[in-house]
């Protein structure tokens, strides 16, 4: 929130964010005579996150990494398998996929169809679930850096089948979001525009910044842009765990049970045109989803 003081006819900005910890507590910067600059708002989202958040993530990165390093290459294999088991169907699930946690497991490890019951099972849904799965490996695995042209390729591959007029297309025209607000970008000049300008700010602040928090903020701003005409939760959720996992962070694989939670932090993100009120909502659940993978480890935190 930007706040203007004015006292003997001259008026002072500040930025002032109010969160609970155990009280409600002011999180505050005196920014001065001018009008608050994008980077002075980043610099201090970015100095919020760094008071509330930033220490634990690195002390359970630590652990993380020192449990990876001793495993097997076969069982990390295997746990990478079963973790892109569970991001598939949360993340499709998430978009409304008809598919159980256990349709996805008998599919993905079985090839075995969901047995009918009284809810009808999606073509579409099966063969999106099965390309997802083979586009997030191809993620895990691939050397090629974050561009346009890879998530074009991972858009193609998922959707080629079920929507193959668009399949690996960014938009040309206006579109609306179910439930939503929030109307993106309706034009291709400002998608295009806004996409170059999130790849420089990518590249720009890599060495700058907490990967986490590189990747907290480019899942927003992705999603804002919204720039498929399907397909763009998915997308934004396999771009975010394609820079946790190439910077050693555990991989967020945001359970379907949070969807509610989840479009409310980015909607209300979205219409105060900055990413606060995600990040607020991203952190606690990270942190909660590296803990639970501690502890399916066998660690005690």
């Amino acid at each position: 929130m930007i706040i203007i003081q004015i006292r003997k006819k001259k008026r002072n900005f500040y930025l002032i964010h109010s969160y609970r910890e155990g009280k409600v507590k002011n999180f505050e910067r005196y920014i001065g005579k001018k009008y608050p600059t994008n980077t002075q708002i980043e610099q201090f989202i970015y100095d919020y996150f760094k008071i509330r958040w930033l220490s634990r993530i690195i002390h359970l990165q630590k652990i993380y990494k020192n449990k990876i390093n001793n495993l097997s290459s076969s069982l990390t294999e295997k746990n990478l398998r079963s973790f892109g088991i569970r991001f598939t169907h949360n993340t499709n699930r998430i978009e409304g996929s008809t598919l159980t946690e256990t349709d996805t497991r008998m599919l993905l490890d079985y090839n075995q169809l969901p047995i009918n019951t009284r809810v009808n099972k999606k073509a579409s849904d099966i063969i999106e679930t099965k390309a997802h799965l083979l586009v997030y490996e191809e993620m895990i695995n691939t050397q090629q850096p974050l561009s346009m042209e890879l998530i074009l390729s991972w858009h193609k591959k998922i959707f080629g089948v079920t929507q193959s007029n668009h399949a690996g297309q960014i938009r040309n025209g206006p579109i609306f979001i179910a439930g939503s607000n929030y109307v993106p970008p309706p034009s291709r000049y400002e998608i295009d525009l806004l996409l170059d300008e999130l790849f420089e700010w990518y590249y720009k602040n890599l060495a700058k910044y907490n990967s986490t928090f590189i990747a907290a903020v480019f899942h927003y701003k992705f999603v804002s842009i919204h720039p498929f005409e399907d397909g763009n939760g998915r997308i934004t959720r396999l771009i975010t765990n394609f820079i946790l996992h190439k910077n050693n962070y555990p991989m967020f694989d945001i359970e379907a049970k949070y969807r509610i939670s989840y479009f409310r932090g980015l909607e209300q993100a979205n219409r105060e045109n900055h990413p606060m009120r995600f990040i607020g909502w991203f952190y606690p659940h990270y942190i909660r989803n590296i803990e639970k993978i501690l502890k399916n480890y066998g660690i005690s935190l």
